[in-house]
């Protein structure tokens, strides 16, 4: 009996080697599996592969084969994090509106003082908000991060070139998916905690 041997072409060397990156690997796993379609994962059982949920698979798989390819510091894995939620709102068709305010309709084009808003699906002036404590100063940074990702695509690395990518944008955009799931994943993730975001 005569075997061949074969090489991996792909092992995931610098995953396997870096905890950091292996936590964010389990976060993205994770969340997509929980966001995965019962029905897409039924359909995979069967051996039944359509391009009806493409969206989910074609996030995930770049998202990987960037990690892998990537060197990060702490702050680009923040700002990766923040680009990985930005592609996976658009595939889930629950992108924040970045164009106009959600209350008066006022284009938001060049101005500053305004507020990402979860229940509102998409940005606020900073004055129309009563409650002072949802006002975000450095949201501004955020829809520009956001524009971003409708614009680039992942093999451009444009998200390393964000200057301003503090942690609360991650965790405000992950609010953000939380409130659009209806589901609180920073306590049902178990992998958000070990991000140490």
């Amino acid at each position: 009996m005569q075997t061949r041997e074969w090489i991996a072409k792909w092992s995931h060397q610098s995953i396997r080697l870096d905890f950091k990156k292996y936590s964010v690997l389990c976060f993205g796993l994770e969340l997509i599996s929980k966001i995965c379609i019962e029905e897409e994962a039924s359909y995979a059982e069967k051996g039944i592969f359509t391009d009806e949920f493409k969206g989910s698979y074609k996030v995930i798989s770049n998202f990987l084969f960037e990690l892998e390819k990537n060197d990060f510091t702490k702050e680009d894995t923040t700002k990766f994090l923040i680009y990985f939620l930005g592609k996976l709102f658009i595939e889930l068709g629950i992108f924040p509106d970045l164009s106009s305010c959600q209350i008066t309709g006022e284009n938001l084009n060049g101005i500053s003082n305004i507020s990402l808003r979860a229940d509102l699906g998409g940005f606020v002036l900073n004055s129309e908000l009563e409650d002072s404590s949802l006002q975000k100063d450095s949201h501004f940074s955020l829809r520009q991060f956001l524009d971003l990702c409708t614009s680039t695509k992942w093999n451009e690395k444009k998200w390393s070139s964000i200057k301003l990518a503090p942690k609360s944008f991650f965790h405000d955009l992950l609010d953000y998916l939380s409130f659009q799931l209806n589901i609180n994943l920073k306590t049902n993730l178990k992998s958000y905690g070990s991000l140490v975001l």
